[in-house]
């Protein structure tokens, strides 16, 4: 590789493992096979790396921190992101700052104000609500976008997600086969379904099967208030107004909650007189009662080939796909398969 600066990438194809293993290494970081390590170092010895990043670093003033800005820090499918992403960072000889903007754009403009005055290495944004191009980030400065609630504009930014829309798609084609007619689509995240072109999906999915689709079912809450409880409020309103729902396909877990409390204090029993799903496959789905069944987004997956993409940034390395999407699976319980409970 003469002739050109060797990144951790350069190393981490040579070695055949990820950017994450090689920084970890070069850092003396985390639980590393003695043979992996010894080749990686030699590696780098040989490529002369070594030598160079030192330089790098004392030359920008590299401070080995990275930002991480989430909305909802209580919302347990962004804490558990956060929390894989800054364990990764931290094997990787990282230190995180944690900024929770409440999904207000003054304060995550302020947030990474703050952040880049401490010279961060880079930043993480995990489901970030506004485009990027309006919080003041520096030109150059290597972003990640996790789970991203649209898709980034900004140069050297990546977004690491699954397909929202396939989601919410399959989960509504489920409770379509599982025999439900009446399907309502609920968020309280006004992004995620009010959309011309995500009722356009929602109708075309329900039309695969023969279904009528009714926009009084599509429910978007103006999240002013916790979402489970906002959840609550959309599903009675619309049940109170005389609508019938036999299924709900439910933008995350504690929407799911939501939902389902407003269906037992109406005498509904779920999984028997409306079926529901919810997103996120968190510890929520599992213990609640009944079990709801949920959509798996293998966040950790998506933390890892976030984490791997900012480390190749920060050592220099041009984005070579500005998206990487990541898969789900449907976990069936008794939300939608049937349960003991009963109205």
């Amino acid at each position: 590789m003469q002739g050109k600066a060797v990144s951790i990438y350069d190393i981490a194809k040579l070695a055949g493992v990820s950017t994450a293993t090689v920084s970890k290494v070069l850092n003396g970081k985390g639980s590393i096979s003695q043979a992996t390590r010894e080749r990686v170092l030699d590696i780098a010895r040989k490529e002369g790396y070594v030598a160079s990043f030192a330089a790098r670093s004392l030359s920008r003033g590299d401070t080995h921190t990275v930002g991480i800005v989430v909305p909802d820090v209580s919302n347990p499918f962004f804490s558990r992101l956060v929390r894989r992403v800054e364990t990764l960072l931290y094997d990787a000889g990282y230190i995180c700052y944690i900024c929770d903007t409440g999904s207000d754009k003054d304060r995550a403009k302020r947030c990474v104000e703050n952040l880049m005055q401490r010279q961060v290495g880079g930043l993480v944004f995990v489901n970030a609500r506004f485009e990027l191009g309006e919080l003041g980030i520096a030109d150059g400065l290597p972003v990640v976008e996790v789970d991203p609630a649209m898709r980034p504009k900004r140069p050297w930014t990546v977004a690491v997600g699954n397909d929202f829309s396939a989601m919410a798609r399959d989960a509504v084609r489920l409770l379509a086969r599982r025999g439900c007619q009446r399907i309502s689509l609920l968020s309280v995240f006004t992004g995620a379904t009010s959309s011309d072109g995500e009722w356009m999906g929602f109708r075309s999915t329900l039309a695969e099967f023969g279904l009528i689709p009714d926009r009084n079912l599509v429910l978007v809450g103006p999240h002013l208030k916790e979402s489970r409880l906002e959840a609550a409020e959309l599903v009675g309103q619309c049940l109170d107004d005389g609508y019938t729902i036999d299924g709900i396909a439910c933008l995350g877990d504690r929407i799911a909650l939501g939902a389902c409390q407003a269906l037992r204090e109406r005498g509904l029993g779920i999984g028997h007189d409306v079926l529901v799903i919810g997103m996120d496959n968190s510890l929520l789905s599992r213990v609640a009662v009944p079990a709801i069944s949920s959509v798996d987004r293998h966040e950790g997956e998506m933390a890892e080939r976030g984490v791997e993409a900012l480390l190749s940034m920060m050592e220099g390395v041009e984005p070579y796909e500005d998206h990487i999407t990541i898969g789900y699976d449907i976990v069936e319980r008794e939300s939608t398969l049937g349960s003991a409970e009963r109205p």
